[in-house]
């Protein structure tokens, strides 16, 4: 399947703010974590999943564009290639969710003064990887 890869980022990108709560001191420490996290999250490359992306690269490259349901080898190619993009936006998930721990934890990463936040939250339903990996197969479908 064709698709465009920045598209694929940037949706990965909004999905991944939308999962992710910071606790602070204050209302307005927490509100500046928030602010601080998009801007990073979406300006710099700082939590790109950059062991897995390769992976969610090669599975949407194989997904097939439609699926023709009277053909049984055109049903089974589409419902592994969902798998396969399942377990790579679950890889992706976790990797991102743990390099935004270490940022947020290491103080090394901010400057002198910074205070961390009481706590990172993320929104871990167990449906949050299939839940991207639809979302991320209509976005490529549509282009």
């Amino acid at each position: 399947m064709q698709y465009s890869w920045p598209k694929v980022v940037d949706h990965i990108r909004s999905f991944t703010q939308n999962r992710v709560h910071f606790l602070g001191a204050t209302p307005q420490e927490t509100l500046g974590f928030a602010a601080y996290f998009k801007e990073m999250l979406h300006q710099t490359d700082t939590f790109h999943p950059w062991n897995s992306d390769g992976e969610l690269s090669r599975a949407l490259d194989k997904m097939p564009k439609s699926c023709n349901y009277r053909s049984i080898k055109s049903y089974w190619a589409n419902k592994e290639g969902r798998w396969t993009v399942e377990d790579a936006c679950a890889e992706i998930l976790t990797e991102m969710e743990d390099t935004i721990q270490d940022w947020f934890n290491n103080s090394w990463n901010h400057p002198p003064g910074y205070a961390k936040p009481l706590e990172i939250t993320f929104d871990d339903d167990n449906w949050s990887c299939e839940k991207l990996a639809r979302q991320l197969i209509a976005l490529c479908r549509k282009a």
